[in-house]
């Protein structure tokens, strides 16, 4: 409650031309979605600890759905569309692991699948069809399936009327994403400069403090988004592959803690941890690499940021916490 508060409040008081995303203390700059992030694990994962008795239940399935939309909705009017969708990417793993009814989350999740889906009629009409051959399959009557159709056909029309509704600044980064040489000097810069970084650092690095994209301005939010282009830049492929199996310990330790623990609860906070941290690190790197769009997401424990260090802290402290009492009921 008092993380949804924070967001409410923030969208209040910041009316101006500039994103509504933190809070200056004047010591430190406070983010909101960043605590919400911990707390939403929590919430979603005490919830469905309490509801286990009815987990198959789709009201259980809706309200788990809503714990999750309310701080995704208020994210994206911050507007912060890279980190709005990690809340989702969070809670499925908690929902997947608390045993949630997997055709109920499916089908509240189909609206998404084709609204992803609507930009291509090719691949729209596949996913109809796919989903019209589930459909005959689960038995769901000609009526409900008609309805069904119909509601996902509307659906994928109105993806065009949401890409005109996201910021141009939004549709820069998903269009340079998909060709970034369609403009070097603009939008396309970030991610040319930071692949440059990332194979000119070579075998073993060009030595500390000795990258040349970064240190000469080249590459911009060098400390921040492009902090893993900026370390493989100046310590290599030797380097990257160490802080790559270094996020595979984390989550790797997080989700075995999850599965023997035998709390459920303690479980479900693991596997959102785990997921947290593998999300960030997954965002961050493989936007570096060209891989994926400029989200903006920080790289745990690495990329500057008060808000995020002590969140990421706060996350490992609980982690290592529950892991050592995966004995207790």
């Amino acid at each position: 409650a008092v993380s949804l508060a924070l967001l409410i409040f923030i969208l209040a008081v910041n009316r101006g031309p500039e994103p509504a995303r933190w809070f200056n203390l004047g010591f430190i700059n406070f983010q909101p979605s960043e605590i919400a992030k911990l707390c939403t694990i929590i919430a979603l994962s005490r919830f469905l600890f309490d509801k286990r008795r009815d987990i198959l239940k789709f009201s259980v399935t809706l309200r788990s759905l809503l714990l999750i939309a309310l701080p995704t909705i208020l994210v994206m009017l911050e507007p912060d569309l890279g980190t709005s969708v990690v809340y989702l990417m969070i809670g499925l793993p908690i929902l997947i692991f608390g045993g949630i009814n997997l055709k109920h989350l499916f089908f509240m999740l189909m609206p998404i699948i084709i609204l992803l889906a609507s930009f291509n009629i090719i691949v729209t009409a596949a996913v109809i069809a796919a989903m019209t051959i589930l459909f005959l399959y689960r038995k769901l009557g000609f009526l409900r399936i008609l309805l069904l159709l119909i509601l996902n056909i509307g659906i994928a029309f109105s993806g065009p009327k949401i890409w005109n509704s996201l910021h141009p600044y939004q549709q820069k980064r998903i269009v340079t994403f998909l060709n970034p040489e369609s403009d070097p000097r603009g939008a396309g810069y970030q991610i040319i400069q930071s692949k440059v970084a990332v194979g000119s650092g070579g075998l073993w690095g060009k030595g500390y403090k000795q990258g040349t994209q970064s240190h000469l301005k080249f590459l911009p939010e060098g400390h921040t988004d492009f902090i893993f282009s900026v370390f493989s830049e100046e310590m290599g492929f030797a380097g990257a592959l160490i802080i790559l199996l270094a996020f595979y310990g984390i989550c790797h330790r997080g989700l075995s803690a999850a599965v023997r623990h035998r709390n459920l609860f303690a479980g479900m906070v693991l596997a959102g941890i785990s997921a947290h941290f593998a999300i960030h690190a997954g965002v961050n790197i493989g936007m570096a690499l060209g891989l994926l769009p400029v989200t903006g997401l920080p790289l745990p424990f690495l990329s500057y940021g008060g808000s995020s260090l002590l969140i990421n802290a706060a996350l490992a402290g609980i982690m290592i916490g529950m892991g050592m009492r995966w004995r207790e009921y």
